[in-house]
């Protein structure tokens, strides 16, 4: 479990790739044990897009939807035991995905049947969730992953799944540079210690940081250029900034206006706190910036490109070009591809806005290994040509 979206799919391409690691089939066949098909993934501002998204036999899926003929309900997980390909009229591959649900039913079903009220395909991996999703789940051990956005909104559903076991994990590199910014100037020698860490992560994970509502939003949006001084209600008349501060009464009360006889006194008050409010909200958006997003998406693609990786070491086994293996190589070249191009349009984003100095992966997503990686499917391309029959 993590706080962020961002940092699910991480732990999703990363624990996905680990498993179909550990448990490599030698008879697996790209060409009948995996599809790729079309999804809608929520990202973390809740915008929903339209991706390509790789299902693989033994892979574990999250319904993002209900479908009550099949018995599946949202957030249900079930796991991937077969894959049905067909051609189309109109040239498209259909899937249909056999799986297993985790009260021992199968199911079959195609990924346009998982849509939600506005038509969206939700599935996604199941592998981790974030800490809202786990909410109502039961699971034996769990596994949490702190960060310095975490509160105890968050903290305390993801806290309470386990039945046995919960691991808590941190980055503390964060954490200790956050204790250290904040250590007086008279001690520019003071270490962190762990203790310290422990300490803050604690003071994180309990306090409280509800979800703003909507109006936080338009307020922020309407009265970014509204004065402080004198800020009324429309049809009210100006309060002079002595009298508003010295109106007793708490931020949020509600009030009918200053001195009002059909409410009690300190509007000003109250909408200057509100302002406040405002404030505090475009601050906290815009501190969040998209670095953890970022981060993210270079541990999947560099995921993503390790396993296309494996799948050209596997071809390669084989001492000469076989024509029954030209199946498994275009789908691997169509696979390379695809890759290939969402590392090129990352890397272009990130050098436009970060500068080619900046380094997130530096061994797998850079522009060295973008090189690297385009190299090989020439070399491999070059090697099946004659065997495939025509250029790609």
């Amino acid at each position: 479990m993590a706080r962020t979206r961002a940092d699910v799919r991480a732990l999703n391409a990363l624990l996905r790739a680990r498993h179909h690691g550990a448990n490599a089939s030698p008879d697996y066949n790209p060409a009948t044990d995996s599809a790729v098909i079309r999804i809608h993934r929520f990202r973390d501002r809740g915008r929903a897009v339209e991706d390509d998204f790789e299902v693989r036999i033994g892979d574990r899926l999250r319904i993002g939807s209900t479908v009550s003929r099949l018995g599946l309900y949202n957030r249900d997980a079930v796991t991937v035991t077969g894959l049905e390909k067909q051609q189309a009229e109109d040239g498209r591959t259909q899937v249909r995905i056999t799986a297993r649900t985790q009260d021992n039913r199968t199911v079959r079903f195609e990924p346009g049947d998982i849509r939600n009220w506005i038509g969206e395909i939700t599935l996604d991996y199941a592998w981790a969730a974030t800490c809202t999703a786990a909410q109502g789940l039961t699971i034996d051990a769990g596994f949490l992953l702190l960060d310095e956005g975490m509160a105890r909104e968050t903290t305390y559903p993801a806290a309470t799944r386990h039945t046995r076991h919960l691991q808590v994990v941190a980055d503390h590199l964060p954490v200790a540079i956050a204790i250290a910014g904040a250590t007086p100037d008279g001690e520019p020698g003071h270490e962190v210690s762990d203790e310290e860490i422990i300490a803050t992560l604690g003071r994180l994970c309990g306090r409280s940081q509800p979800k703003q509502a909507a109006i936080d939003y338009i307020l922020a949006a309407n009265q970014a250029d509204m004065p402080l001084q004198g800020e009324l209600e429309i049809g009210r008349e100006p309060v002079p900034a002595a009298e508003a501060a010295n109106d007793a009464v708490q931020p949020g009360t509600a009030g009918a206006g200053p001195r009002s006889p059909g409410g009690p006194p300190g509007a000003a008050v109250r909408r200057h706190a509100d302002r406040a409010d405002v404030q505090r909200i475009l601050a906290e958006a815009k501190r969040q910036i998209p670095e953890n997003a970022a981060r993210a998406e270079a541990v999947a693609l560099a995921a993503d490109m390790e396993e296309v990786e494996e799948d050209w070491a596997r071809i390669a086994a084989d001492p000469a070009p076989s024509p029954d293996l030209a199946p498994q190589v275009q789908h691997a070249l169509d696979r390379h591809r695809r890759v290939l191009n969402r590392v090129r349009v990352f890397l272009r984003n990130r050098n436009r806005t970060r500068g080619k100095s900046d380094s997130l992966d530096r061994t797998r997503v850079s522009d060295h290994g973008l090189e690297r990686f385009a190299r090989l499917r020439r070399n491999m391309r070059g090697r099946w040509r004659d065997t495939l029959g025509e250029a790609e």
